[in-house]
């Protein structure tokens, strides 16, 4: 690949990384998180700890299906590529979704992986809770479980 292909490819994904975030910025307006803070601070945390810019890409937009009224089909209009559609897919929580075949989806796709390890990296972060509850503690044991499954650590959740 040439010195200019590469600066193009460059330019182009930038481009839907700018456009990304903007789409998250509107999708999670008015959008809180556990603790009361906005919302939208996950999915950047989450996008800046990935690696690759396709990862990003996907960190950003990784909630706004599952918790937002924006669409796949939205987000094949804004020209995001369908890689990177397919990997926001993988770590979208759909009707009717079990934990076994959702994470093993993941545990497939290498962007998907990224992020999602990520998403509970932050989740797991402990200054994003004030006051720990029951089902917070739960969670967390529930979070460090997905996390080993999909580091490879282990082979069940």
């Amino acid at each position: 690949m040439d010195i200019n292909t590469q600066v193009s490819e460059s330019t182009c994904n930038l481009a839907l990384l700018i456009k990304a975030k903007r789409i998250a910025y509107k999708a999670h307006e008015g959008q809180t998180d556990m603790s009361g803070m906005p919302y939208i601070e996950h999915p950047l945390v989450v996008s800046y700890r990935c690696g690759s810019i396709d990862s990003k890409i996907v960190g950003m937009l990784h909630d706004v299906i599952e918790d937002t009224d924006v669409s796949y089909d939205d987000l094949r209009a804004e020209g995001f590529p369908e890689h990177i559609i397919e990997a926001v897919r993988c770590v979208t929580k759909e009707d009717g979704w079990d934990e076994e075949s959702y994470f093993t989806r993941i545990k497939a796709n290498p962007i998907a992986r990224e992020v999602k390890i990520n998403d509970l990296m932050h989740n797991l972060d402990e200054y994003r809770v004030v006051t720990p509850t029951r089902h917070l503690i739960e969670k967390r044991v529930k979070y460090r479980r997905e996390l080993a499954f999909l580091q490879g650590y282990s082979d069940t959740l």
